[in-house]
């Protein structure tokens, strides 16, 4: 889901103290930068094109962001009861009440997230609604609100994506190419995604990019996994040669620990507005943990739109994991936090794809295939409990007419095959 951002001054007191943190930094780097080695820009591009393995996440998630407003709120729920109608009373009640408090402004939650190839999941409470819900006829015995699964391989299931409400126990299911968002909390391994735009636009091969492994799965990331580094661009960005990019370092110390700060310069065409090109600075810590690289905080600088990111990992365990993560972000003259703890990481999970991400919903859940915008019911507990007492007479009087057939059967069967008597 989007966050709705609301609007302050162009030129926040957070956009200006990022520039004059930055302008402060490269006073410094005049003096003390070096050139980036070839090893730690590589380490940079391998962290901007990584994707994640099979892998699970559990974290408790605070968003901060300035409130919606009544038009805004009345607009998402116009559209979450033009795809579910003729709903309970109760659930319309619950569901109003449960939308304005996921966009007051401050959320927490707690969230699961899974990863394999092709396929993702995510499992998500928001703590805001969990009173909304608790008057409903309905026991949700599982751990989350909320799943969402997002399916880029047609070979595991025709379906696109769906969402399955467990309170409501009511599943929907879309053949759409619409999937839904996650937090991508594995990213906490590498860069944060709008960080790894400058590095692929500046270093990128594009002949090595795979254009028809990207057709054959719609997955966004199926791309940038066939990437390859362009050994001319690495030389011009390491040897200062370059027209467009600049990079230098500086060895310092971060919270106790020595890094290097990789400072990237330069101009590309931002996501947001392609045109005119922005002027950018991206400056990443690069420290070791555990025997391992990893980027303890980074900062994004977009001079010409006027905006910015800030990126900061901590509390690591004794084998190099964040537990900490926390992000804030100034783009349009609008702000956004987000802060992570997370209580569950498995770099390495070990689950299968059928058990994770299969179409299997219990008994009692009601499934529907939205795909046509109409929901079509495919399943539904109710109506085969309404069926039930007629299946039931339907099937006492089959039974009673067999009875009363059979011998008749019977009896024609012998006088039909009765030997004649010569």
């Amino acid at each position: 889901m989007t966050p709705v951002l609301a609007r302050v001054p162009a030129l926040s007191k957070i956009f200006r103290v990022a520039v004059l943190s930055l302008a402060l930094q490269g006073q410094g780097l005049n003096a003390n930068a070096r050139l980036a080695s070839t090893n730690e820009i590589k380490q940079l591009f391998d962290w901007a094109i990584a994707r994640p393995e099979r892998c699970r996440f559990v974290a408790d998630i605070e968003l901060i962001e300035p409130p919606a407003g009544k038009d805004q709120i009345s607009n998402v729920l116009a559209r979450i009861n033009e795809a579910s109608p003729n709903q309970d009373p109760r659930l319309a009640a619950a569901r109003s009440n449960a939308v304005a408090r996921s966009l007051s402004g401050r959320r927490t939650l707690q969230v699961q997230e899974w990863y394999s190839k092709h396929l993702n999941r995510l499992d998500r409470t928001d703590k805001g609604l969990l009173s909304s819900f608790t008057n409903l006829p309905t026991v949700n015995s599982n751990r989350f609100l909320e799943t969402v699964v997002n399916i880029y391989d047609p070979q595991f299931s025709p379906y696109k994506s769906y969402v399955v409400n467990h309170s409501l126990h009511d599943a929907l299911l879309t053949r759409n190419p619409e999937h839904y968002a996650l937090f991508n909390l594995w990213r906490v391994f590498g860069l944060d995604e709008p960080l790894t735009f400058p590095l692929t636009v500046g270093l990128i091969d594009f002949k090595s990019l795979d254009f028809n492994a990207a057709r054959s799965s719609p997955d966004p990331d199926s791309l940038m996994s066939s990437a390859k580094i362009d050994p001319s661009k690495l030389e011009r960005l390491r040897n200062g040669s370059d027209p467009v990019w600049r990079i230098e370092a500086n060895d310092e110390i971060l919270d106790g620990i020595p890094v290097v700060r990789l400072t990237l310069e330069g101009k590309f065409p931002s996501p947001e507005q392609p045109a005119p090109l922005s002027s950018i600075q991206v400056v990443y810590w690069i420290g070791q943990v555990a025997g391992g690289p990893i980027c303890l905080q980074a900062q994004l600088t977009n001079f010409t739109l006027h905006s910015s990111f800030f990126s900061k990992r901590g509390n690591f365990d004794t084998n190099g994991f964040p537990h900490t993560w926390k992000t804030s972000a100034l783009k349009g003259g609008m702000t956004k936090e987000v802060n992570v703890v997370f209580t569950e990481i498995e770099p390495k999970a070990a689950f299968t794809d059928d058990a994770v991400f299969a179409l299997h919903f219990p008994s009692s859940y009601t499934v529907s295939d939205i795909s046509s915008g109409t929901g079509i019911l495919l399943k539904s507990p109710h109506l085969r409990t309404r069926l039930s007492p007629l299946i039931k007479r339907v099937s006492v009087i089959v039974c009673m007419a067999l009875t009363a057939l059979i011998p008749l059967a019977l009896l024609w069967f012998q006088v039909r095959h009765r030997k004649p008597i010569r």
